[in-house]
């Protein structure tokens, strides 16, 4: 078995970058720290592996097409199976690809002032393939240790009130609050790689937490990523690459709610720079610490296998009534300010959403899950924001594995909420924030376990 990491610059150059992740529109060429794509490459003489991590909000399937063909000049015989690109979900990265499925208000168009998302997916495709490249050339016989770090990183972000309803971050503090909708993120899932004279050279670490600290920027930021790096850099060397996968967290985040308390709320200690640094220090000091409490080591001649399955989705359909209605919404100047900007976000992303549609007539969106198994650990990703009960179930599926669920990977199809959600409603549950209702939950955990279990027999 052999392995080897590599990172590249991906911080878009040349000009301004409009920021992906907030309603608004947020154009800069300020850098408080760079952004990087990550890779490594798993090399047996049964498979071949290559995950590539990369700093940015979300991976489109053109992001991902593109980045597949650049990578192909340094590896001219890769196969599509092969190869997978998952982000860490920053808010405070280039805009890739501008025309996607989802929208909120309608509005397609580049921010004005800022670099063509083409050229920042240009730069991407760049930078990911010099990743790759030194990945390749730092492939050396090696062995992987697993650790597994029980630290608080993502929780949940969702309230439920008393009456059923929800909100994404709402009000705790008022007198009908009830509970959080679901449980909070699991620990931390690490694996710790050394080369044939046993020195470190890769830390993969799958963290149940988007980085979306310092989500409301006006400068570029790898959020609490950045902060690890340096750590990690200062602990074992700038050689040392530290893979970031975000495990699934749809409806997660590092801002607390429930168990803040009000010194903490007042300081702000977990939003902006600060939450940054916060949460950065906090993963860094568990990868630390945790580097000699290995659970099992992998070494020689160890189980791996690679693969891909294709999957069409069911997309979330629109009723008759839901189509009426959101024409009859788009037509009412009075949903609207007299700069054109919506009263209602929410309102106007369902009628945007419900009018696309229901006149495309789509019923199915085709996307990719990976999975790689390397020894007892089963990588697996998925295209969703996903809840996290879906990857429950999944992860309770492979009882005798160890289950890394990586989101956001090659595609972004948006929030898949359960039906808890939908039923409780508001943000990250409603139709336009994601391709498919809760049955295509039921599709991607039944695709995903036959998936990997077909990979465990092989």
């Amino acid at each position: 078995m052999k392995i080897g990491f590599g990172q590249a610059d991906i911080t878009p150059r040349g000009g301004k970058a409009s920021l992906l992740g907030q309603f608004e529109k947020r154009v800069t060429d300020k850098v408080n720290d760079p952004l990087y794509a990550v890779a490594m490459v798993i090399l047996s003489d049964n498979a071949r592996t290559i995950w590539v991590s990369a700093d940015t909000c979300e991976i489109f399937e053109g992001t991902s097409l593109l980045a597949f063909e650049t990578v192909k000049k340094v590896v001219p015989d890769l196969k599509e199976d092969e190869f997978v690109i998952s982000a860490t979900h920053i808010h405070t990265g280039p805009t890739l690809w501008p025309d996607t499925y989802l929208s909120l208000t309608g509005d397609r168009s580049e921010a004005e002032g800022s670099m063509p998302a083409a050229e920042c997916n240009r730069q991407f495709a760049e930078g990911v393939a010099a990743a790759v490249r030194e990945a390749m050339e730092n492939l050396t016989e090696a062995r992987a240790d697993l650790a597994v770090a029980r630290v608080q990183t993502g929780v949940c972000r969702r309230v439920v009130y008393k009456d059923g309803t929800a909100q994404m971050y709402g009000d705790a503090y008022r007198p009908d609050f009830l509970k959080m909708e679901g449980r909070d993120g699991g620990p931390m899932q690490l694996l710790y790689v050394y080369d044939e004279n046993d020195r470190l050279t890769g830390i993969v670490a799958n963290v149940p937490c988007t980085a979306q600290c310092d989500e409301s920027a006006m400068y570029i930021t790898a959020d609490y990523w950045g902060v690890t790096r340096e750590r990690i850099a200062e602990a074992f060397g700038k050689d040392v690459k530290v893979l970031p996968l975000c495990r699934s967290a749809g409806d997660l985040s590092p801002h607390h709610i429930v168990d803040r308390i009000p010194m903490e709320r007042d300081s702000g200690c977990y939003r902006g720079r600060n939450g940054s640094l916060y949460m950065g220090n906090l993963v860094a000091d568990a990868i630390i610490s945790h580097k000699d409490r290995k659970l099992i080591s992998y070494q020689g001649n160890v189980r791996h296998a690679q693969g891909m399955r294709k999957i069409d989705f069911p997309v979330w359909q629109v009723t008759e009534d839901e189509y009426r209605w959101a024409v009859d919404y788009l037509a009412n100047k009075d949903n609207y300010t007299e700069t054109g900007w919506p009263r209602s976000l929410f309102d106007n992303g369902n009628a945007h959403t419900r009018k696309q549609r229901y006149e495309s007539g789509d019923k199915i969106y085709p996307s990719k899950v990976f999975a790689t198994v390397l020894g007892d650990i089963v990588f697996i990703s998925n295209p969703f924001e996903l809840y996290i009960e879906y990857a429950d179930r999944i992860r309770m599926a492979l009882r005798d594995s160890v289950v890394f669920d990586v989101e956001l990977s090659y595609d972004c199809l948006g929030y898949l909420a359960t039906p808890n959600a939908v039923a409780g409603g508001h943000y990250s549950a409603n139709i336009f924030n994601g391709v498919c209702a809760p049955d295509g939950g039921e599709v991607l955990v039944k695709e995903s376990i036959d998936l990997a279990k077909g990979l465990i027999r092989d």
